[in-house]
């Protein structure tokens, strides 16, 4: 009997070993976990970085896109009345020397389109 309280005092304190063991195992497994998901804190923190410039620039480049349509519009108009008031330079020309008048229009156009640079 007192072998048999023996053995199984023995076989309790092995397996008190063994939860010792697999605790110890365990905690530094929950240690590794723990290191791995810091790393992947930053790598999600640079990324969410990376997104939020990258939308930034996003909307910047929507602005000066906006910006270079209006100024292309601009210049489209201010051609079109460079081209009216040299057409009109040019007609007038034409009453009195109709040989001229095609370089006084082209003349007049390119004279126009400066003015309205101007403008």
């Amino acid at each position: 009997m007192l072998r048999q309280k023996y053995q199984e005092q023995f076989f309790r304190s092995a397996q008190i070993k063994n939860i010792q063991k697999d605790t110890e195992e365990l905690f530094y497994l929950f240690e590794d976990i723990m290191e791995e998901v810091k790393h992947q804190e930053r790598k999600l923190a640079t990324i969410e970085e990376s997104i939020e410039e990258s939308v930034e620039n996003i909307n910047n480049t929507e602005i000066q896109i906006n910006e270079l349509k209006e100024l292309k519009n601009n210049n489209l108009l201010k051609n079109i009345y460079g081209a009216i008031i040299g057409g009109g330079i040019g007609s007038i020309v034409v009453m009195y020397n109709p040989y001229i008048a095609i370089g006084t229009i082209i003349g007049g156009t390119i004279m126009g389109g400066l003015i309205t640079k101007l403008l």
